[in-house]
């Protein structure tokens, strides 16, 4: 009886958000969201999940670039059509945990949004890659972009070890 109430319990918990914040929202943020979904679909001691993606400096009608479409799908995903998206102060309010890709990154953010110290962090250091900063690709050669696609599941592995351990 306690194991189908403790079921229950988990099944009906409010999804733990994380927020993935870039510049433009059309390389990083959003293939850091796809990776995060297929690496969270098929982890199974993972907490219940919900993966977000903005930008801090969106150009409006932006989409995602063709290069990470493109490096996404050599992983077997698919980034989709969504415009892209600025950073609000509502996600930052729904978010339970806000993950950038660069130092600069998360220095502009809070100066923006100076009351999310608490649960604001730079992706790499987060989960103690030895890499701090995930690398802009854009305006990159699609290699560039497949190499980005390759950190960010490392980095995105050990954020559902990570996760799994709260």
């Amino acid at each position: 009886m306690n194991e189908t109430r403790q079921k229950n319990q988990e099944e009906n918990a409010k999804p733990l958000t994380v927020l993935f914040i870039c510049s433009g929202n059309t390389c990083r943020s959003p293939m850091a969201e796809v990776i995060a979904k297929d690496i969270h679909e098929k982890t199974l001691h993972a907490p219940k999940c919900r993966f977000l993606s903005a930008g801090l400096s969106v150009v409006a009608g932006d989409k995602a670039a063709e290069e990470a479409s493109l490096a996404m799908a050599d992983l077997g995903l698919r980034l989709g059509e969504r415009p892209a998206q600025s950073v609000t102060e509502e996600m930052l309010q729904e978010a339970d945990l806000v993950l950038t890709m660069s130092n600069a990154q998360r220095t502009l953010l809070l100066t923006r949004f100076p009351g999310y110290t608490a649960k604001t962090f730079v992706l790499n250091r987060y989960v103690g890659a030895e890499n701090t900063d995930i690398e802009d690709p854009y305006g990159q050669p699609l290699e560039v972009y497949r190499h980005t696609a390759v950190q960010l599941r490392e980095s995105l592995e050990r954020l559902m070890d990570r996760l799994a351990a709260m």
